[in-house]
């Protein structure tokens, strides 16, 4: 049961009005990370059900998408404001908040980031990969680091800007030359590009 005086108030309406209860969600999960964000088993079981749960589902439900969205974002805003705080002084030398991750519950940025390519939500998910990289690039594994490397090629080639992926094809890279040929409409390019990655991929 809710400590929070305005969420407890809410609760009968939400119950009744499916959009309102979307608008009460980021606010409900920021609550619970003040409240409960100390626990990790929380954090943990939340990061499962979404990865788990809602995640593989994006592409199909983009309402849904967009909720979690809002969630995650909301949480996000809250940890910078509190590191603002923190940095220029206006709060104690110490975070405010009980958890010290970027979005509280665990889930992998890059799998936030694959989700957010289904859903079309394509700045969010350029966001998660350069959370991914700031967090975890010196310490990944090399197929993390090349599933990261995807992950921002496609982003960026669906984008309707071609700058971003202009600046990841400067690489010798295979896959992010074909990229670049595809955005470039140039097809004979990026067959002979296409059948050098399938050759490289069998030996």
């Amino acid at each position: 049961k809710s400590k929070n005086a305005v969420l407890m108030s809410c609760a009968k309406l939400a119950k009744i009005r499916a959009n309102f209860a979307e608008t009460l969600l980021p606010l409900a999960f920021v609550h619970i990370s003040l409240d409960q964000g100390a626990s990790a088993e929380l954090s943990t079981l939340l990061g499962d059900l979404i990865t788990k749960h809602t995640l593989p589902h994006f592409g199909n439900y983009p309402k849904m998408a967009n909720v979690l969205l809002r969630v995650i974002h909301s949480l996000r805003r809250l940890y910078d404001v509190d590191k603002e705080a923190v940095e220029s002084g206006q709060a104690s030398s110490s975070s405010c908040l009980p958890w010290k991750t970027m979005y509280w519950v665990k889930v992998d940025y890059l799998d936030l980031a694959e989700a957010c390519i289904s859903s079309r939500s394509l700045y969010s998910g350029i966001i998660f990969s350069e959370m991914w990289r700031e967090a975890r690039e010196r310490e990944a594994k090399k197929d993390e680091f090349q599933r990261s490397e995807r992950l921002m090629q496609e982003l960026y080639a669906l984008l309707p800007e071609p700058d971003g992926l202009y600046a990841m094809s400067r690489s010798n890279d295979a896959m992010s030359q074909l990229r670049r040929f595809e955005r470039e409409g140039d097809w004979s390019r990026a067959m002979v590009i296409s059948d050098l990655a399938l050759q490289l991929r069998e030996e």
